[in-house]
């Protein structure tokens, strides 16, 4: 499997839906197929989220790897606490 755009008919905007049917199981080709795509849409390009900018920084690797921690931590004393 490649891209999703593979799967999309950039000149209409819309998915290339006999490909779709090809490539995707029957459980998510509806979910897809129900999927509008834009016909305008901007280019794709990598974004990292935690930072306002988009551009990885190690300072914001090292936030997102301690919120995790700190998540899974209070899930594992919460749970300890229910039982």
């Amino acid at each position: 499997m490649g891209k999703v755009v593979d799967l999309i008919d950039i000149e209409n905007g819309s998915w290339n839906k006999e490909l779709v049917e090809q490539t995707i199981d029957e459980e998510e080709r509806g979910l897809i197929l129900n999927t509008l795509c834009s016909k305008c849409g901007p280019e794709d390009r990598w974004f990292w989220w935690p930072c306002s900018n988009g551009i990885y920084t190690v300072r914001s690797g090292y936030w997102l790897a301690k919120l995790g921690h700190i998540r899974s931590w209070f899930n594992k004393t919460h749970e300890q606490e229910r039982a």
